[in-house]
């Protein structure tokens, strides 16, 4: 959580990013890809490895899921996903141990008998503990439904 703070003060204040780190975004990026891979898979176990025991995630509506909702979530086979793909990913990092991946991402999915086609524009929190990053937390705005 104290990551987390930090991440938010150093973008409150102004603080200049090293935003040139081309590795950590790499790292990010390609942990992003696992994270929207699981999430269509109903990979909770990946899913579980990859986020903070602290985790929370704000929907398009404005909605807060901790941990484990949002475990229970992705883990529903009555969603039917039919795209989950993220575009437009661009990640900042902060003194090596904390990032901020930006992105749109193509959400369609059919759940209790009606479609859901939305272009979502989403920012993740991704912090370095004991040397591996993991999700801590993000917030979706709903950009375009289709």
């Amino acid at each position: 959580m104290k990551r987390i703070l930090v991440c938010c003060a150093v973008l409150l204040l102004g603080v200049a990013a090293t935003g040139d780190d081309t590795r950590i975004a790499k790292q990010i990026t390609a942990l992003n890809a696992v994270l929207q891979t699981a999430s269509e898979r109903y990979d909770t176990e990946t899913l579980s490895k990859l986020i903070t025991h602290d985790y929370s995630v704000v929907d398009v509506n404005g909605k807060v899921y901790d941990h484990d909702a949002f475990l229970k979530i992705l883990g529903n086979r009555a969603i039917k996903w039919l795209a989950n793909d993220p575009s437009d990913v661009s990640v900042r990092s902060y003194n090596g141990d904390c990032a901020i991946l930006t992105g749109l991402l193509h959400v369609k999915f059919t759940y209790a008998g009606k479609t859901y086609n939305r272009i979502v524009r989403y920012t993740d929190v991704w912090v370095k503990d004991g040397g591996t990053w993991h999700y801590a937390g993000g917030q979706g705005t709903l950009v375009k439904r289709l």
